[in-house]
């Protein structure tokens, strides 16, 4: 039996076994990790929590009895692509550097009335937020691939700035199609170079979802593109002053009504919210596999 280990989370090995007999007799749960492989392997309360390669692994399970009633091979196969509603592979939020008097685990990063400077007001754990932010910020380094959330096609793929450009005149003529890079010696658009994918996702409709601050573009303006497609790698492009953090900026509009959507919602990574001293944090959700 081959499975997919989860991007995040944990996944419960009786889910595997197809018999509902089996997995209602199930009382215990032994494995063992065959190679060297399964070095980087973490198996708690029956779970594999996380994998660094393919694994081999023999699962043994009891019922009350002590009778087993299962032996078998499962291999564990390292995904290459994210799971489908993440740009990334286990997604992380990066902080906003110096905003509203935060530590680097705040939550500038994160979709909403998160920041500072503003007119919106939101009070999260005793703390206020006024300024409101449009998508989320995937932290990173620069060069790191970033793959489609969904499957769709672009609608925008625009060299927004010149080579090294880090600052931004914001006075943007958005073509719609891949374009040479501007003479001045600013970006044209805060956020930089940037790409656009229409997609028609089940149960949200048809959503425009941009991604911004990019190094480079790997896809054309009407190219067709399926969920996990390498599209951008992450740069600095933009609105960038020296200290920000690394990122790729990504949002989502109603591609009829033009509104802007909370993209956390049509992610399948889930963030929690927690204080922290006279701040907030932002964490990663590991109780939910986004595979599943």
């Amino acid at each position: 039996m081959n499975v997919y280990s989860p991007e995040s989370g944990c996944h419960t090995i009786i889910s595997n076994i197809n018999s509902s007999a089996i997995r209602n007799a199930a009382a215990n749960v032994s494995l063992w990790q065959i190679g060297q492989n399964c070095s980087n392997i973490v198996v708690t309360n029956n779970e594999i929590c996380s994998i660094g390669n393919n694994c081999l692994v023999i699962v043994i399970i009891k019922d009350n009895q002590d009778n087993i009633i299962v032996f078998e091979e499962i291999e564990f196969m390292q995904r290459n692509i994210p799971c489908e509603g993440d740009p990334v592979l286990l997604p992380q939020i990066a902080s906003t550097f110096n905003s509203c008097q935060e530590n680097v685990n705040d939550l500038g990063g994160t979709f909403g009335c998160k920041r500072c400077s503003g007119t919106c007001a939101q009070v999260i754990n005793g703390k206020t937020y006024t300024k409101e932010h449009k998508g989320v910020d995937i932290f990173g380094t620069v060069g790191d691939n970033i793959h489609s959330m969904y499957g769709g096609v672009i609608i925008r793929a625009s060299l927004m700035c010149p080579p090294g450009a880090t600052n931004s005149s914001n006075s943007p003529s958005f073509p719609s199609c891949t374009t040479s890079p501007p003479t001045a010696n600013k970006c044209v658009d805060d956020l930089g170079n940037q790409v656009k994918i229409r997609s028609t996702i089940p149960g949200h409709g048809t959503m425009e979802i941009l991604y911004g601050h990019l190094n480079s573009i790997s896809v054309t303006c009407g190219q067709n593109i399926n969920q996990g497609h390498m599209i951008i790698t992450m740069g600095r492009t933009g609105n960038f002053l020296q200290g920000t953090i690394t990122h790729t900026h990504i949002q989502a509009k109603d591609a009829g009504t033009q509104n802007i959507i909370n993209i956390e919602n049509l992610m399948a990574t889930k963030f929690n919210i927690s204080p922290s001293g006279n701040t907030n944090t932002v964490s990663v959700d590991s109780g939910i596999d986004p595979c599943n």
